[in-house]
């Protein structure tokens, strides 16, 4: 989006305020990230830590 008309425009800055604000896949508006990201970065590096049993299917 275009930054330069937002700084002319309250009303587009104002909704791009409210689309920042809102919704779980954006992190939080002081720029801090939402502290998940770690969480998954060590639920897979857990995951590939321990070995994961070979399963046998027939449709190969």
């Amino acid at each position: 989006m275009n930054t330069t008309a937002l700084k002319f425009d309250p009303i587009a800055k104002k909704l791009a305020d409210m689309k920042k604000k809102s919704g779980p896949g954006q992190p939080p508006v002081s720029g801090d990230r939402w502290p998940t990201h770690r969480a998954k970065a060590r639920a897979a590096a857990r995951r590939k830590a321990e070995p994961v049993p070979e399963v046998e299917t027939d449709n190969a």
